[in-house]
């Protein structure tokens, strides 16, 4: 396996940054070689470089609480990794669900996380997120999840081309809209957008964070074709949140109608 060039530090080592998938939490910092990160790459599951024991080793080998890997994101100076993961049982081995349970303050000392935050940490982070279904379902549809606006269960009578259907006042997002709420009142097994409204509006707004944070990444990147999919990936999540919380598009375009008066 090929795997690009990283620059890695005097000791063949670059720091790894572990990140909950689901709920973005940072779950801890180690370090990697190039034989960790190429273990990590072909079986899956999060490998580290040990500088204590000087020895490769695989994040829960022993206790079980295994990082089942989602996806690399690496530093635009190519010198330091974030690592998404799916976490298995606490990432610390304090026990805490992550190894950043405790706060610089404001007069310089370092104390515990408010437990009632603690806790939401936690109930987040050791939910194992989606079954194999929804996970296939996951990797396409928030991808492909946008063509089902132009369904044809969804268009005019008319014979118009599925062209003319993102024409017009928001035309396209109103039948993305329409969609969304025909899953919430009629379930699709197997459907992303149905495992979004099981887990709650909780779950929606993480997803929304998360997705404003790509644009924002994909923005600063320069890289159009990547920021055109994450914007379109933030309006379809904030839709179905939309959807959850019973507000309406034609109420988003009054407001809009309204400051346009202006």
């Amino acid at each position: 396996m090929n795997i690009p060039i990283l620059k890695y530090d005097e000791k063949g080592l670059i720091p790894a940054i572990a990140q909950d998938f689901e709920t973005g939490q940072i779950l801890m910092q180690a370090f990697m070689n190039e034989e960790a990160l190429r273990r990590t790459i072909e079986t899956g599951f999060v490998h580290y470089y040990s500088r204590s024991r000087q020895a490769l080793w695989m994040k829960g080998e022993t206790s079980g609480n295994r990082q089942i890997l989602r996806r690399i994101l690496v530093d635009c100076d190519l010198d330091s990794l974030i690592i998404k993961v799916v976490q298995q049982g606490p990432a610390c081995h304090t026990g805490e669900p992550s190894c950043f349970y405790r706060e610089l303050n404001g007069i310089g000392e370092i104390q515990k996380i408010d437990t009632s935050v603690q806790d939401m940490l936690k109930n987040w982070t050791l939910k194992i997120p989606i079954s194999e279904a929804q996970e296939v379902e996951l990797k396409k549809s928030e991808k492909l999840v946008y063509t089902e606006a132009i369904d044809p269960r969804f268009k005019d009578k008319s014979n118009q081309d599925d062209s003319l259907l993102i024409q017009g006042e928001g035309h396209i997002l109103d039948r993305l809209y329409d969609l969304i709420q025909e899953r919430k009142s009629h379930p699709v097994e197997g459907s992303y957008t149905n495992y979004l409204f099981e887990k709650g509006l909780d779950k929606i707004l993480k997803k929304v964070g998360e997705e404003s944070t790509e644009v924002v990444v994909a923005a600063k990147n320069h890289d159009v074709k990547e920021l055109s999919m994450e914007v379109a990936d933030l309006f379809y999540h904030v839709l179905v949140g939309l959807v959850e919380a019973g507000v309406t598009l034609e109420q988003v375009y009054e407001v809009l109608r309204e400051r346009h008066k202006g």
